[in-house]
Order: structure tokens, then C-alpha cells, then sequence
């Protein structure tokens, strides 16, 4: 029966449709989270107006940032915005949909790549359940990466197929062009396109028979889009890259990403402590031991890939390719920092390189299980039962956290066990519980935030809010004001949560008068707000 499924076009489209819904259809009905969800479409002015559209492709991602340009996720956001307004079932929809989507192009790259109908089935079954890209599909948000791997594998198919027919130049030109679109499309929708030039010369060099003029005319088309785009950023002033680092730093963090590679591999082969925003301690010093291990380990794999080089073909070193390119915007050259002294190896940073390391699992475990001795211990029937366990394993894993990424509670506080450090999911978790009501939990996690950075403005605010909620406005005040250089979004908030505050202390103090009219402490507490009220609506008028 699975032979008939793999054969036919249709009963794959169904099959991956279906088991796409089993592992994220739990995730349809889950609300809007407070990580980046309200900053990129509650909160976000610029896709609630259509009218506005052109700014979507002038600011940056998240406004003030300068360092994120992604025009066509909030073109998306604004589509969606247009016609559900903010119900997000609709959201979390299209992100299933996205993967989806995904999955089955990439099943028709890999059948004329493979010439292996059997192989490209496994390998996009792979790629479709495994619990290691739950981040991207369950997080609306992680629509940029969704739509960023759908424009690159488009691009890559066009690619491919402009080189079918040399003999119709006008349809190999279209292919062509088609092809620079989309891979247009991928950098609007997020900055890790930008090694697919390198990607389109590696495909040209291991899987096509064209001199190498045409070839190097081609890629040189790609790099002319990618230079184009720098200069649009350019002109926009969306060109942070991050701070400057020494290059001991750099050093340290790349290290640091070739040990993140070991648990992402461990991750693939079985899933586990799978958490949002997956974070690991910098190593601090080149005497580390354990730094030394981890370069001799790869050293260890380096070797063995050159003493088999003879074993190798042409498209295993695209596929090599692929894992490594893909995995360069993420290798910590330019540092993805957490918190002081570690660094970000989220989950959603295997998306597209695990393609290329699906393909040669799935390509390794054929060969281990057609090995005559492993054949002879193994039988056939034990094989389809272990191969069914596991696939049974990754899908039962997926539906597991896409219901854990369903509360954002939950999601955060398995966050924090992998590292209590991360200010930025301790900062959401302080939100959402202050959101679910439940201030005296969110002010333990915003002085915590505080702990480690005195001066980040969200956290105050924040705790201002759960002080607030708790009563204890003179508090709040007081937290308020200590807020520096808030962002522009930040400070419109620090402005209403204060008047709201002041307007509560004033009639609180104002009832409290009338029944105690000779009250001092309440005279003097009531005449202190107001004039603190006045001396800050001087101030916003001055701004």
C-alpha cells in the first residue's frame, strides 16, 4: 500500500496534507503571543491600513530596529489583517499551510535531483513531521522563515527547470527570471536568503552539464539581485548588523556554534528538550577543554569526509553544500546573542539546512539496512516495525509541542529551564502572566529581568503594570520614572500607563478625603501625584 502512496502524485498531496494537520492542527486555535506576535500585528499600525502599504516596504521589521527588513511577511500580515482581522485561527493557518506548501515543492526538487521517487518521499515525510521545525510553524512570527523557504526552494526549481529544454531559449530565460523573483522574495522575507547565490553556483557546478561561461553568467545574476537589495537597505537605513566584536569573540561564538551542531544532530536523530528560543553558554576562554574536544570531534568528522572522498559523487557535495551554506547565517560570525555570555541556536535555525542532513539519513539508513549482514540480523519485518516507531515517535513528539507551544506560559517556562539567563523569553513570561492576571508572578519575573539589565525599559514598564495591578500604584509610579530612553513604541506605553495610573492615585485619594477630610498624609500624598501628573504633562509637551 505505502508503495502505491509513494508512486502516485495525488495519494503523497493527501498523505502529507493530512499528517500535516495531525502534528499543528492543534495549534489553530491558540490566541496571539506577547513575544513578537502583538509587536508584528496587534500592535502594528502599519498593517492595519492598507491605504499604507508602501510603508510596509520603507521601515524596518519591527520599526526602531534598523536591522531587519522584511517587507513581505508584513504584506502577509496585512492580507490577513484585511480579510480576518485578528482572528487568529486564520494566522496560525496559513503558517500550516506555508509548511505544507513547502513539503510538497520540495518533493518535487528532490524526486528530479534524486531520480529517486522513493528517497524524496522519505526525505519530505522527514521534513514535513519532524518535531525540530515546531518554533517556525507554531509561532506566527515564524512566518518569515516559512515564506523565506518557500521563495528559495522556488527559486531553486526555476532554476532547475531553465536548463530543461536548451533547445527553447525564450522558456529557459522565463525559468530564469522566474527564478531571481522569487529569490528576490526571499531575501524580502528574511536576511538568511542571501547565501542562495552561492547555493544556485553549487547546483550549477555538481548537477549541470553547461559550459562554464553560461554558468558563471547565471550565478552572477543572482549576486546582482543580492547587490541590488544591499543597496535598497542602504538607502533605507536598515543596516545594523550587530555590535562590533573582537575577533577572540567571534572566535569563541563560532566554536560555541560548532558544539550547538552536535545537539542539533541529536536533536534530528531523536528529539528531545525541545524548547522556544534554544540558547548555550559561550565558551569564555580557548583553554576550555571542553572547546579543544569539540574542535578535535570535527577535525575527527573533516577527516573521515576527505578519506571517503572517493565516495563521494557530485550530488553529495551539493547537498554538503546546501547543510553548510544554509547553516552560514547562523554560524555566530556575526554574533546572535541571548544575554551577556550566550548565544541563540534556536530550533528554527535547522529548517532548511535539514534538508541537506535529511538526505543523507535517509540515503544512509538504505544503505545500512541493505548491508547483507545487518540484512541478515535485521529482518525486513523488524525494519518496518523500527522504521514505523520512530516515525510514530516524531509525529506523536510534534503534536506534544505544538500543544506546549499552544500556551505561551508553558512555552516560556520550558524555555527558562534550558536557560534561566534568557531576559528576552523571562521578559514575555512576565507579560503573559501579567496578561493572565496574575501580577505577582509577572513582578517576580521583571525584577528579575532588571537584575541583570537596570536600565531595559520594557521590564520596567512591566513591573510598573504588575505593581499597579497589585494595588500598589505609588509603586508603579515610582518604577515609571525610572524608565531611560524608552523606544518610541515603548514610550507612547510608559505615557498611557502612567496617566491611567495618576487618574487612578488622584480619585483614590480624592474618595479617600471625603471620608477622612483631615487626613495630612492623604492632603499631602494627593497634592504630590498631581503635581508629579502636571510636571510630566510639561514635559510630553515640551517633547
Amino acid at each position: 500500500m505505502l508503495d502505491k502512496i509513494i508512486s502516485s502524485k495525488r495519494s503523497t498531496a493527501l498523505l502529507f496534507i493530512a499528517l500535516g494537520f495531525v502534528c499543528y492542527g492543534w495549534i489553530l486555535n491558540t490566541p496571539f503571543k506577547l513575544m513578537d506576535d502583538f509587536a508584528c500585528i496587534v500592535d502594528n499600525p502599519a498593517i492595519h491600513t492598507p491605504a499604507d502599504w508602501k510603508h510596509l516596504f520603507t521601515d524596518s521589521f519591527f520599526g526602531g530596529d534598523r536591522a531587519y527588513y522584511r517587507p513581505l511577511v508584513n504584506v502577509s500580515f496585512l492580507l490577513e489583517y484585511h480579510f480576518f482581522k485578528l482572528h487568529y485561527l486564520f494566522y496560525n493557518l496559513d503558517n500550516i499551510f506555508l509548511h505544507i506548501g513547502n513539503v510538497l515543492l520540495l518533493l518535487v526538487i528532490l524526486a528530479r535531483l534524486l531520480k529517486d521517487r522513493a528517497l524524496a518521499f522519505w526525505v519530505s515525510l522527514l521534513f514535513l513531521i519532524h518535531p525540530a521545525h515546531w518554533e517556525q510553524v507554531t509561532n506566527i512570527p515564524g512566518r518569515s522563515i516559512l515564506l523565506c523557504a518557500l521563495f528559495v526552494l522556488a527559486a531553486l526549481f526555476l532554476l532547475l527547470k531553465s536548463f530543461d529544454d536548451d533547445s527553447r531559449p525564450l522558456r529557459m530565460i522565463v525559468y530564469y527570471a522566474g527564478s531571481l523573483i522569487a529569490f528576490a522574495g526571499g531575501l524580502l522575507s528574511k536576511e538568511s536568503a542571501g547565501v542562495f547565490p552561492l547555493i544556485a553556483a553549487s547546483f550549477m557546478i555538481f548537477y549541470v552539464k553547461a559550459d562554464v561561461r553560461r554558468k558563471t553568467v547565471l550565478t552572477l545574476g543572482y549576486f546582482a539581485v543580492l547587490t541590488m537589495y544591499l543597496s535598497v537597505r542602504g538607502h533605507l537605513g536598515i543596516t545594523q548588523i550587530g555590535a562590533s566584536q573582537t575577533p577572540e569573540a567571534v572566535g569563541l561564538a563560532v566554536m560555541t556554534f560548532l558544539k550547538s551542531l552536535w545537539i542539533h544532530a541529536a536533536t534530528l536523530l531523536l528529539p528531545a528538550n525541545l524548547v522556544y528560543d534554544r540558547s548555550l553558554e559561550l565558551f569564555r576562554d580557548f583553554r576550555d577543554i571542553h572547546l579543544w574536544v569539540v574542535a578535535g570531534s570535527w577535525l575527527l568528522v573533516v577527516g573521515v569526509l576527505i578519506g571517503n572522498r572517493r565516495r563521494w559523487h557530485g550530488p553529495d557535495f551539493f547537498w554538503l553544500s546546501w547543510i553548510l551554506l544554509n547553516f552560514l547565517p547562523v554560524s555566530q560570525l556575526v554574533i546572535i546573542p541571548v544575554s551577556a555570555s550566550w548565544i541563540s541556536i534556536a530550533d528554527h535555525f535547522l529548517y532548511l539546512p535539514s534538508v541537506g542532513l535529511f538526505v543523507f539519513l535517509v540515503k544512509g539508513i538504505r544503505t545500512l539496512v541493505q548491508n547483507p549482514p545487518v540484512a541478515a540480523v535485521v529482518s525486513q519485518r523488524l525494519q518496518k516495525i523500527l522504521l514505523a516507531s520512530w516515525m510514530m515517535l516524531l509525529i506523536v513528539t510534534t503534536a506534544i509541542q505544538t500543544v506546549i507551544a499552544s500556551s505561551q506560559t508553558a512555552m516560556f517556562e520550558t524555555a527558562l529551564e534550558n536557560n534561566p539567563d534568557n531576559d528576552r523569553v523571562r521578559l514575555s513570561l512576565g507579560s503573559a502572566y501579567g496578561y493572565a492576571g496574575w501580577p505577582v508572578k509577572a513582578e517576580e519575573h521583571f525584577r528579575r529581568v532588571l537584575g541583570h539589565d537596570p536600565f531595559n525599559a520594557k521590564a520596567r514598564i512591566g513591573l510598573g503594570k504588575a505593581l499597579c495591578d497589585q494595588n500598589r500604584c505609588l509603586e508603579a509610579i515610582d518604577e515609571y520614572h525610572k524608565v531611560v530612553n524608552p523606544g518610541e513604541a515603548d514610550a507612547q506605553l510608559l505615557h498611557d500607563n502612567l496617566e491611567k495610573t495618576y487618574r487612578y492615585v488622584i480619585k483614590d485619594y480624592e474618595a479617600r478625603l471625603k471620608e477622612h477630610p483631615d487626613n495630612a498624609e492623604f492632603q499631602d500624598i494627593l497634592e504630590a501625584v498631581t503635581e508629579m501628573r502636571d510636571s510630566d504633562g510639561r514635559s510630553m509637551r515640551k517633547r
